[in-house]
């Protein structure tokens, strides 16, 4: 009766004997803020190869689509291997007890366990009848192995887990390959003796011995292709050690054959790959048997070096080969990085040629081979080649050059390939797809203006594209794309309105004019359908523009016009505040205001309503004290809303922001003049109230708001992070230190101000700098 072994055992099994095929295998992949993958408008899947998905282009080690076909990995054959092998011992449920053998004493003790036949199944949920084994020599033998191997693997652990200062023990090491390979020559069961030989082999690599290992591979080891992962794990080391002896020729010429053989190690041998001189890539051909094995290495040359070479050589080899379709699609992808106008990132140019020079990622070496002096070469290959009819998925190469001559400017041939491609048997919906979005960015490209028919017509391509429902076509990027485009366009003809509809870019132009424009067009009643398309696109609601209208009058202080603006939408204006805007501290401390309770909360429509009663109050109110306090508050409100106040947040809006590090203000690119950052208007309004006051405890209060107000105006005229001071006492310090010296707001005001306190006393190291 045959049993069935546990998938936690075959697991635990993998833990022990699954290691990388050299030290160069280890890496980190991602990180990056931009990828082609989320600009790129053309779909590598059209191939239909999802062995080949994780090498399309991307800035990572490998592409992460939406099926992520990834080969299966090294550690699945393993486990199949053990399932084959324990079947002969018909110990199904001891693997239950070996899952949490994290030790080898507990290996140990299983054996004897075994050996003494003493079944004590008083402490499990195991029948003793799971403990009958019907070969426990053999079963012996196998622990002994996972006995050395978790050896090894402690020490394989220490070498990867490095930000630990975790030491491998080389002497150890050096021990357990001598024990292998005595192991190795001892051992009558194949499958336990090509597990010992692959240890002695990892062991010589492991302790640096690269010649010994060559040597003792090409000598000692007798494996085959019948020998399954052991054959090849085995020969990864021994294509490692090579790289490591600078044979590089022999070192890729092996890795090309793991790569094509077997799948569980395709990504590794890829990762080990790598293309050096010329004469060694030469030397590394001449080592190839075949056209095939050619062929293979052609494809890996040109994912790691160049797409467009690596296509022709495997073109004049065999023109029907599957081999050219990977590099094509990579050659596409690259080529859309020099030619399409990207829009989702503006510096995606520099971006781009950072990758081009430098070697940052298995997946990017490549990038530098396509360029604008080399796309018509692409175009032109990869039409000789659709023409071709011995081609391999012709459907394919027939998509790719429309795409290209698109890319090229090539207008009336991009329209005759995807005639001939939608009419091909082959072209799936995938295909059809990539097609209809060919056909958009192609009519686009060549626009100068836009009037009512071309608006209809865009319409039109635009349906056609959303018809196609299949996850791998980058719709959204491509509809980007053409919005990002058709914006260019309109504002070069003078048409903001359209232009902030296609692709918001409201840095530029983004003023009452735009806005009321903007406004007037959403509360229309009869749109076309293409205009009802770009509303229902654009990023900003009525909400939002009648906020933003609002926000823009806060900032020239018409308070009036603000409250209007606010009130003619119900969503608009109810932002909260993070702190009462009408508070102030000797010291400013943005951190204690917002974590005060705040008996009344306000908001940007809140707010707006206290400053206009404050200042008809200050305005109509003839006691003095009464109209100085008002006033004071009011000067608060418009401290507290430019950069420097516990209410900042005002000024953002759905188009507007505060930097996340700089906390300057930005629409799209940093600003550094305006009213967000001008103190001027609160420091009248604070001198107004210091004028009306008699009271000198209120007195001094009101002119030390203004103190810090010309400070902050210097500070925004004057200020530099490079320059050496960071403060200059103005005329309001000098007032206070004359006028004010007896009252107990100026003991507190030296308390608490650095500044101050070294204005009055320079070098006084009781003077805290800056508190």
């Amino acid at each position: 009766m045959k049993s069935v072994i546990s998938l936690k055992f075959t697991l635990l099994l993998s833990s022990l004997l699954l290691t990388p095929l050299s030290d160069a295998l280890f890496g980190c992949s991602g990180g990056d803020e931009y990828d082609i993958i989320d600009i790129s408008i053309f779909s590598p899947e059209i191939i239909k190869r999802p062995q080949e998905e994780p090498y399309f282009l991307c800035s990572s080690d490998y592409y992460y689509g939406n099926n992520n076909n990834y080969p299966p990995e090294i550690s699945e054959l393993n486990d199949v291997e053990w399932q084959k092998e324990l079947v002969q011992v018909k110990g199904a449920e001891i693997s239950g007890w070996l899952v949490s053998m994290s030790t080898i004493q507990q290996l140990d003790s299983v054996v004897q366990f075994y050996q003494k036949k003493s079944i004590d199944t008083s402490n499990t949920n195991i029948p003793k009848e799971a403990f009958q084994l019907s070969n426990i020599k053999h079963f012996t033998a196998i622990t002994e192995y996972l006995k050395i191997a978790k050896r090894f693997e402690k020490n394989i652990m220490a070498q990867q887990e490095y930000w630990l200062n975790n030491k491998p023990d080389t002497l150890e090491l050096k021990k357990l390959t001598s024990l292998c390979k005595k192991k190795y020559s001892s051992e009558k069961n194949r499958f336990l003796k090509n597990r010992y030989g692959f240890q002695y082999i990892r062991g010589l690599y492991l302790t640096g011995k690269y010649e010994q290992c060559t040597t003792a591979y090409e000598q000692s080891i007798k494996m085959a292709k019948e020998d399954g992962s052991m054959y090849y794990r085995t020969l990864g080391y021994q294509s490692a050690a090579l790289y490591k002896l600078k044979n590089y020729s022999q070192s890729n010429y092996i890795y090309s054959i793991i790569y094509d053989q077997l799948p569980e190690m395709k990504m590794n041998a890829f990762r080990g790959f790598h293309v050096q001189e010329e004469t060694d890539w030469l030397a590394c051909l001449s080592l190839a048997k075949n056209n095939h094995e050619k062929e293979v290495l052609w494809q890996l040359f040109g994912v790691y070096a160049d797409p467009l070479r690596g296509m022709k050589e495997i073109y004049s080899l065999n023109a029907s080969s599957e081999y050219m379709e990977l590099l094509l699609v990579r050659a596409i992808n690259l080529a859309e990085t020099i030619s399409l106008e990207y829009s989702s990132n503006e510096n995606y140019t520099e971006y781009a040629g950072y990758y081009s020079s430098a070697d940052n990622g298995f997946s990017t070496r490549s990038w530098a081979s396509i360029d604008s002096a080399n796309l018509n070469s692409l175009k032109e290959f990869t039409v000789t080649a659709a023409k071709n009819k011995q081609i391999h998925q012709p459907y394919v190469w027939k998509t790719c050059a429309a795409f290209l001559c698109m890319l090229n400017h090539d207008y009336n041939n991009c329209k005759y390939w995807l005639k001939q491609s939608e009419s091909d048997p082959g072209c799936d919906s995938l295909m059809h797809g990539q097609n209809a979005i060919t056909e958009l960015i192609s009519y686009a490209r060549q626009l100068n203006s836009i009037g009512p028919k071309e608006e209809k017509e865009i319409d039109h391509l635009i349906r056609n594209v959303y018809s196609f429902h299949d996850n791998n076509l980058r719709t959204e990027r491509a509809i980007s794309q053409l919005m990002y485009k058709l914006s260019t366009i309109y504002k070069s003809n003078g048409n903001l309105q359209r232009a902030e509809l296609c692709f918001s870019n409201t840095g530029d132009y983004f003023n009452d004019e735009t806005v009321d424009s903007l406004i007037q067009f959403t509360e229309r009643k009869n749109h076309t359908p293409f205009e009802k398309l770009l509303l229902g696109r654009y990023r900003l609601n009525l909400a939002d523009l009648y906020n933003e209208l609002a926000v823009q009058k806060i900032y020239v202080y018409d308070f009036d016009a603000a409250l209007a603006n606010f009130k003619r939408n119900e969503n608009a204006g109810n932002t909260e505040l993070y702190a009462n805007p009408f508070t102030i501290h000797i010291t400013d401390c943005h951190d204690c205001d917002f974590s005060t309770e705040q008996k009344t909360k306000y908001t940007k429509l809140s707010f707006v309503h206290k400053m206009i009663e404050l200042k008809n109050k200050a305005d109509s109110i003839k006691d003095p004290e009464e109209k100085a306090q008002n006033y004071f508050l009011f000067a608060n409100g418009l401290y507290n809303m430019t950069w420097y106040g516990n209410s900042r947040v005002i000024i953002t809006s759905a188009v507007r922001y505060l930097d996340g590090e700089s906390n300057r203000f930005s629409y799209s690119k940093p600003e550094s003049t305006g009213p967000f950052y001008d103190c001027a208007e609160a420091m009248k309004y604070y001198e107004m109230a210091m004028n009306l006051t008699i009271n000198k405890e209120l007195k001094v209060k009101y002119a030390w708001m203004a103190a810090k107000c010309e400070h902050n105006i210097w500070l925004e005229k004057y200020y530099s992070p490079d320059g050496k001071d960071d403060f200059e006492a103005g005329d309001y310090f000098k007032l206070i230190k004359d006028q004010f010296s007896e009252t107990k707001y100026y003991s507190e005001i030296i308390n608490q101000c650095g500044y101050f306190c070294t204005y009055l006393s320079p070098g006084d190291e009781r003077c805290i700098r800056n508190k």
